[in-house]
């Protein structure tokens, strides 16, 4: 009779593990899925462990199979592990794109801590667990720019993010429902610049809305009711896209542009010199971080004779 050879205490024997580290070890996509089968049939959080050695996760952080390695490294349940995972993957961030067109939860976790600006633009599918997932990123900016459409669930799941700026630029259109939740959105900045048209019942929504900037920067008209709404709330958008043909519009053109410049200034908490645009935080933002819509109008600071012209906040 032979005895059944474990790991620790896990349910895979030593055959086993060989032939699934060498799928891992080949950094194949396809032989990762395979992998990935292979122990969701029978492993355990022992064999997890077994198989997803830092060594392993190295390899496939590197070969860009971000999904497969947060999987493995969750389910292995490692604190120590998992937080070398994260460290290694924070160091190799600047240089990978993450492929996938969808994510893990589990690779949610590992990044949404690791980068100020979570760059997420190569997903095209994201539902509502993942958005509560994301919504939970701890850093600045949430770009999610390769979305083409919301649904309500998702949408209100996104508007929990409390960074400052939730990046949709993918939306082409947009329905009330989907409006309502991102409406709550309590960031500084939620960009939709790719939002063509804007009806009267959703620049009503948007007027209302928490954001303290709204990007619509595509958006080539707007109603005389909508307009008034934007004024009404004080409401900050970037509605540059306008097409001008009445001195109404060009009244109103004239006070966003006036509005974005104060209120990109709030934002940053800084202030205009002739030269340049200053944070007194002092981590160097230039009149080129400003939006289109306000940078106009910092040029316009620079005339002669408003050369010692200051702005606080």
């Amino acid at each position: 009779m032979t005895a059944k050879t474990t790991c620790s205490s896990g349910n895979l024997n030593k055959k086993q593990h060989v032939k699934i580290r060498k799928l891992l070890r080949s950094q194949d996509p396809d032989n990762g899925a395979m992998a990935l089968s292979l122990l969701d049939v029978i492993a355990n959080q022992y064999d997890y462990r077994e198989t997803f050695s830092l060594t392993v996760v190295k390899k496939l952080i590197n070969a860009g199979m971000l999904n497969l390695m947060a999987v493995g490294v969750v389910r292995a349940a490692d604190k120590e592990l998992f937080a070398d995972a994260v460290a290694y993957l924070r160091g190799k961030l600047d240089s990978l794109e993450i492929q996938d067109r969808t994510i893990k939860v589990e690779l949610i976790r590992m990044l949404r801590g690791s980068l100020d600006w979570l760059d997420l633009s190569n997903l095209t599918e994201l539902d509502e667990a993942q958005a509560r997932e994301l919504a939970k990123h701890e850093g600045s900016v949430l770009d999610l720019s390769g979305l083409t459409e919301l649904s309500s669930d998702v949408a209100a799941a996104l508007s929990q993010y409390r960074g400052s700026s939730l990046q949709l630029n993918g939306i082409t259109q947009i329905s009330v429902d989907v409006a309502e939740q991102l409406a709550a959105y309590a960031g500084a900045i939620l960009s939709l610049s790719s939002i063509k048209t804007l009806p009267d019942n959703i620049a009503h929504v948007f007027a209302r809305s928490n954001v303290l900037y709204l990007d619509l920067r595509e958006v080539g008209q707007l109603s005389s009711e909508a307009m008034d709404a934007f004024q009404k709330h004080n409401r900050l958008a970037n509605l540059t896209g306008i097409k001008q043909t009445n001195k109404k519009e060009e009244a109103f053109d004239l006070w966003m542009r006036q509005r974005s410049m104060v209120v990109w200034l709030k934002l940053c908490d800084g202030y205009v010199n002739p030269e340049q645009f200053a944070c007194k935080r002092g981590w160097g933002c230039r009149m080129s971080d400003l939006p289109d819509a306000a940078s106009r109008v910092a040029v316009q600071l620079r005339k002669p004779g408003e050369q010692n012209r200051y702005i606080w906040y």
